[in-house]
């Protein structure tokens, strides 16, 4: 479900790459960018071909798949992240806001909606229908046209489920230059996002709210999450505060945690997003290990994290899908089989799908705000 928001920092600003003492930043940014979009299709191949376990034996590997959705915390942490970096690394806490909102509308804008309006036309077809799904109206287009689809429970998992967070990321960027103004004090600022959304919760849940997707999907209840990114890359910047490569335990320890929550019938779903959050912080905060940082570095991780937009927006169309015809035509080994394919037409996919609806857009953005 997470919106790829974790784009290569601007080529008008200093990079990862253009700092000799931290040339393997951004590639391993894009690994972890690619094993939370890969964890998110798992997570969409459980939902679509396996809403219901098969067997019990099989209902331990479908509980692990069902994990895939700890992509959103992670997303939104690389984010807050990579949107702070070059800022930081400048001193700059006064973000030009015209050319901020310019490269970000560039560079998510044109690829959601090259891929939501063919994706509402479809809703309008017979064949969606007798899937049993509802169809899009002029409501929903435009709650998703305007990117606030997430603030409402009937428009939120319309048109395609994943997409709601598109616009989470989008009210986010809108905070965004307010809450680097505020980074002139960070603990104050991490402290003020994690009272707001504490605040939230406890209001959702003794109004009743705490159920409603709507409520948990809003900028409010994931605002930690994204300021615990901007957070790391302040720690980041500073190379004394982050030389210890021993914080990996603590992080380990967090997603380590975040899992044993999701195992847990009743713990809350915010538990094991916010952990996985802290741990992935933990890991951007800090020099990684060798072993880490190589494992990361791997060329076709990376190769799928550059393009892990175009993955989180085409992927849950293609494998709902497959596993639609699937569930018409094939049994036992056969259906498993098309289960694991959907996920590698996906990754599949995505590379020459990139070219044509996401990299234009991307060098857009990255050509805004340049010296001549």
């Amino acid at each position: 479900m997470p919106t790829d928001a974790t784009d290569k920092l601007p080529e008008s600003e200093p990079s990862a790459e253009t700092q000799p003492k931290k040339k393997h930043r951004i590639a391993y940014v894009d690994g972890l960018r690619a094993l939370a979009a890969l964890s998110v299709v798992i997570y969409h191949i459980k939902h679509f071909f396996f809403e219901r376990p098969i067997d019990p034996a099989g209902s331990a590997i479908l509980k692990t798949m069902s994990y895939g959705n700890v992509g959103v915390p992670i997303f939104l942490v690389l984010s807050g992240f990579c949107l702070g970096l070059p800022a930081f690394r400048r001193g700059q806490l006064n973000i030009n806001v015209k050319t901020f909102f310019l490269r970000r509308c560039w560079r998510i804008l044109p690829p959601y909606y090259l891929v939501m309006i063919p994706l509402a036309l479809v809703t309008l077809t017979p064949l969606y229908a007798m899937r049993g799904k509802e169809a899009t109206d002029a409501v929903d287009f435009f709650t998703h046209l305007v990117l606030i689809h997430n603030l409402s429970d009937a428009h939120i998992q319309r048109i395609s489920g994943q997409l709601w967070s598109i616009g989470l990321e989008f009210q986010l960027y809108i905070l965004f230059p307010l809450l680097m103004l505020g980074f002139r004090k960070p603990l104050v600022i991490f402290g003020a996002g994690l009272a707001a959304a504490g605040a939230w919760w406890a209001w959702g849940a003794a109004s009743g709210l705490d159920h409603s997707f709507a409520f948990m999907a809003s900028p409010v209840s994931y605002l930690p999450l994204f300021v615990g990114g901007m957070f790391a890359a302040r720690i980041a910047s500073h190379d004394e505060w982050h030389s210890n490569p021993a914080w990996i335990w603590p992080a380990l320890a967090a997603f380590a945690l975040s899992f044993f929550f999701h195992w847990r019938e009743y713990t809350p779903d915010t538990a094991k997003m916010m952990v996985a959050g802290l741990g992935t912080c933990l890991i951007l905060a800090m020099t990684l290990p060798a072993w880490l940082r190589e494992a990361l570095s791997w060329r076709p991780l990376v190769y799928i994290g550059e393009r892990s937009y175009t993955l989180y927006l085409i992927h849950s169309a293609i494998v709902a899908g497959i596993a639609a015809i699937a569930m018409r035509h094939l049994h036992g080994p056969a259906y498993l089989a098309a289960a694991v394919i959907s996920g590698l037409v996906c990754v599949a996919l995505a590379p020459p799908i990139y070219r044509f609806i996401e990299l234009p857009f991307v060098r857009k953005s990255q050509s805004i705000g340049r010296s001549p």
